[in-house]
């Protein structure tokens, strides 16, 4: 494989990417774990190339807007080695989004719970502890969201407000799905799909703006979703 350099090898946070607002890339470093070398870095996204003896992957990683970034996962391989053990940044004020457009993941809780991702699955969770997690058909194609409530709260209000759409309660919306449980699953519909498709096919030269419009759109499915 092709020598891929890690931030901390090109200087830290001296360049900053995306179009929400910027993002230490030591932060993805940390938390993609020692499979993970970044290969891309420009000013729209990071790409990382994984490899270790499961497989090989990339991860494609947007920052959305302040406190929001996304993740593109082409995985082709069992296990991301050190991810599961490292801790979340953001703690319990971060949202995790989970879309499968194929393959399967399945997670396994610190409490002993189990849950899984199958195609065209939606899945709402806090930053619980994994005890392990894994795809088991080494064959993995999806979206991940990270939302900071904290930082993410003023900039999706004001979005909302030029948009002229409701306004979008982002803890309301971790409250209602999650209170009482570890995470919120919405098995494959033509609601959920509809939303991903467009992220998934969006032309290159459109995409950041797909990403910024779909992000309100699924924000806006989930603060009515029921449990």
């Amino acid at each position: 494989m092709t020598d891929y350099i890690s931030a901390r090898e090109t200087g830290g946070s001296g360049t900053r990417a995306g179009f929400g607002g910027g993002v230490d890339p030591l932060l993805f470093d940390d938390l993609l774990g020692p499979d993970a070398k970044l290969s891309v870095r420009n000013e729209s996204c990071y790409v990382y190339q994984l490899e270790n003896a499961t497989g090989t992957g990339l991860i494609t990683i947007y920052d959305v807007f302040p406190g929001v970034t996304l993740y593109y996962n082409d995985l082709h391989l069992r296990k991301i080695n050190g991810h599961d053990e490292r801790p979340m940044p953001g703690g319990a004020d971060m949202l995790i989004i989970n879309h499968c457009r194929e393959g399967r993941l399945e997670c396994e809780f610190n409490d002993g719970e189990f849950g899984y991702l199958g195609e065209g699955d939606l899945a709402v969770s806090a930053a619980a502890p994994l005890k392990a997690s894994s795809f088991p058909l080494s064959h993995y194609h999806g979206i991940s969201i990270q939302i900071d409530l904290s930082q993410a709260e003023k900039t999706v209000g004001d979005v909302c407000g030029l948009l002229r759409v409701s306004q979008i309660d982002l803890r309301g919306i971790k409250t209602n799905l999650l209170e009482g449980r570890l995470y919120f699953l919405v098995r494959g519909t033509d609601a959920v799909a509809h939303i991903f498709a467009e992220l998934y096919n969006a032309p290159p030269e459109l995409k950041e703006n797909y990403i910024r419009l779909k992000f309100i759109e699924l924000l806006l499915f989930l603060s009515v979703a029921e449990r």
